[in-house]
């Protein structure tokens, strides 16, 4: 593939990853609103009240589709101990990777 060739490529890569981005049902109901407006527009109805609408169904969808992620830790007052490094003449303190942790609760 030539240097066109390339700079077409990344150029339509950017734009895919632009516009339909991490989630391509966004993507597709940004297009419906817009052609919903456009008809609506088109047999006179007042169209104005739509978009806005669906921006705010397609928002409440996707935040109702997002991934839950489980709290770092089971309670946040959960204080881990940590171990004292092995190094010879040193007093210094490492935190234990978290496998290998005792849990102190406050």
């Amino acid at each position: 593939m030539g240097t066109a060739g390339r700079w077409l490529s990344g150029f339509a890569a950017f734009w895919w990853d632009f516009i339909v981005g991490d989630d391509w049902r966004i993507a597709a109901g940004v297009i419906a609103a817009l052609a919903v407006t456009a008809a609506l527009a088109d047999i006179g109805l007042p169209a104005w009240w739509f978009l806005p609408l669906a921006v705010l169904v397609l928002l409440a969808l996707s935040l109702r589709r997002r991934p839950r992620l489980p709290h770092p830790h089971p309670h946040p007052r959960v204080i881990f101990a940590s171990r004292v490094s092995p190094l010879a003449g040193k007093s210094r303190v490492w935190p234990s990777p978290p496998s290998t942790l005792d849990r102190v609760d406050c």
